[in-house]
């Protein structure tokens, strides 16, 4: 495997990704292929650094809305299938193993806005947003299947370009919290989790080229750093 291999192909996908490389310290551990079969379809092959394929992925879209992802990990296939109402909002989300249903996300909204998500067999996730809805969102709370608080995150926004997101359990107690540094365009430039005590747990930096393409994301923790380097055609 070549990370450093520049990626060729006709005009019309120029700008599109590529190839994501992913390293963990200094070395390259593998690396996700993309490519693009059809106008509406999206392929992706990971492999290891040796080259092997270990997965492959297809994602499906419709007049630029995703329909379908189909992953195939060891001859185990995984489907992931999205509807959307006729504003083209998301409304649901089945996992399937085979033919199989796992799971399903059923998505509510109140004036244009997410603001539950429950999920079969598992609970669900409230949104609620600052000015009576209209606002910045201000608290996601989880919740197990009888409607018991599980724990929440709580948003602060700063004129800084930061955002603030505590994290709690059910019983108020602070989870730690994670700092967002977010560029002039809104982009996320950094984000910083650290546990309850202070402590940095780890650091996330994205990097971007001057066309705003994502090229580098960075992890630094306790143990080896992994970081993503994004190709494009």
């Amino acid at each position: 495997m070549d990370e450093h291999v520049p990626c060729t192909a006709d005009a019309a996908y120029k700008g599109r990704l590529c190839r994501e490389v992913i390293s963990v310290g200094d070395e390259p551990i593998g690396q996700v292929e993309v490519s693009y079969p059809t106008g509406n379809t999206v392929e992706r092959l990971y492999r290891t650094v040796a080259g092997d394929v270990t997965k492959t992925t297809t994602e499906v879209y419709q007049s630029g809305l995703l329909q379908s992802i189909t992953q195939d990990a060891d001859g185990e296939v995984k489907r992931v299938v999205y509807a959307y109402d006729t504003t083209d909002s998301l409304r649901t989300v089945s996992h399937y193993t085979g033919a199989v249903l796992d799971s399903a996300v059923q998505i509510d909204y109140a004036l244009g806005r997410r603001i539950l998500e429950t999920i079969s067999g598992i609970g669900s996730r409230a949104y609620v947003y600052y000015d009576d809805g209209t606002g910045p969102l201000y608290r996601l709370i989880e919740r197990d299947t009888a409607g018991a608080t599980l724990r929440y995150s709580q948003y602060e926004y700063f004129g800084t370009g930061q955002m603030r997101i505590n994290h709690r359990l059910a019983d108020h107690t602070s989870d730690g919290h994670t700092l967002v540094t977010l560029g002039p365009d809104g982009r996320t430039e950094q984000a910083t989790r650290f546990s309850a005590l202070g402590d940095t747990m780890w650091v996330t930096t994205y990097s971007y080229a001057t066309d705003g393409r994502l090229v580098r994301r960075l992890t630094e923790q306790t143990g080896p750093d992994t970081a993503s380097d994004y190709l494009y055609y």
